[in-house]
């Protein structure tokens, strides 16, 4: 009661509502990868891989995950953000992938604790991340394996992965990205050297 007159029930309404309005909107998290390469096991027979450096283009990396519109334009949601840095998360889902995908070596992120003597190393520079709700997800990379036990010229090459969209919800954005990445990967994984 207000100075001895019964308050209206709607105006509790219309102040619940204008205090919802005045709420910040809610942030939403998304983690490109959710399994640890640091789960190796070190006991395994196969020659250890330093993955890195693996890049990531500029204008990728920071919190808001981009979304392209158009070939010259993209998009940020303040509220659309990866729960971790891309050049944290992407270089941990590439090595748990060539883990997956190479019989030969085991590959572990630059800072991985599960580095013992690496053979080998292998370096990523990741051109493109983009995703789109028409044109769905390509990664593409390029690049460089050298023997660190042995004098031999390094092997390069380029990777190009792509998975489509339908929806176009961040979850399924962030999914097609997943996807496009582990493609490259298994590409990669491909191309290396048959042999230690």
């Amino acid at each position: 009661m207000i100075a001895g007159k019964k308050v209206p029930r709607w105006s509790y309404a219309v102040l619940l509502m204008w205090l919802s309005a005045c709420a910040s909107p809610r942030e939403h998290l998304y983690i490109l990868d959710n399994r640890s390469a640091d789960a190796i096991s070190m006991s395994e027979s196969r020659a250890t891989v330093i993955l890195g450096p693996v890049s990531v283009p500029q204008e990728v990396d920071r919190p808001q995950i981009v979304v392209r519109e158009g070939p010259s334009q993209i998009f940020l949601n303040e509220q659309q953000r990866w729960a971790a840095p891309l050049k944290d998360s992407l270089p941990r889902l590439l090595a748990t992938e060539l883990d997956r995908s190479q019989s030969n070596y085991r590959f572990a992120p630059t800072s991985s604790s599960a580095v013992a003597t690496p053979k080998a190393r292998l370096a990523i520079d990741v051109t493109r991340f983009d995703v789109s709700s028409v044109a769905g997800a390509t990664v593409s990379a390029h690049w460089v394996y050298r023997s660190l036990a042995q004098e031999s010229p390094p092997i390069e090459g380029n990777a190009i992965g792509q998975a489509p969209v339908s929806s176009g919800g961040y979850d399924e954005l962030v999914d097609a990205l997943r996807l496009a990445s582990l493609q490259v990967a298994a590409l990669i994984a491909a191309q290396l050297p048959a042999t230690k």
